[in-house]
């Protein structure tokens, strides 16, 4: 009897972009891709090409959204009373951080990424 793992591992070789796809309906698209992997200019292969998203907002808002604004959004094992901001309390110290970008930063910048410590 094989593990879910293992099916999942197997699956995931077997049919990459299948595997790849359906995982990918598991969160929120701006724009859906036009195809799942682009393999024409090995060995530089594109995944999801076309698509967009927005990683705070799947990483974080939409969790709010769905109702999830009063669990724990973090935890560190390794602290004795572990550190668990609930979500919209997130959300408030990102609308921070992004009121701060856009007085410096107006326009959309490929160089501009949010850094995550935990």
């Amino acid at each position: 009897m094989t593990s879910r793992y293992e099916e999942t591992h197997r699956r995931s070789l077997g049919d990459p972009e299948g595997f790849w796809a359906e995982a990918a309906e598991a969160i929120d698209w701006e724009r859906r891709w036009d195809r799942v992997l682009d393999s024409s200019n090995p060995p530089f292969h594109r995944w999801f090409r076309g698509g967009r998203l927005n990683t705070c907002w799947n990483a974080l808002d939409r969790h709010v959204a769905a109702g999830k604004g009063g669990r724990a959004a973090l935890l560190r094992l390794e602290q004795v009373a572990p550190l668990a901001p609930v979500r919209p309390e997130l959300l408030n110290v990102g609308d921070q951080i992004a009121q701060v970008v856009r007085l410096h930063q107006p326009s959309p910048s490929p160089g501009l990424a949010p850094i995550l410590f935990t």
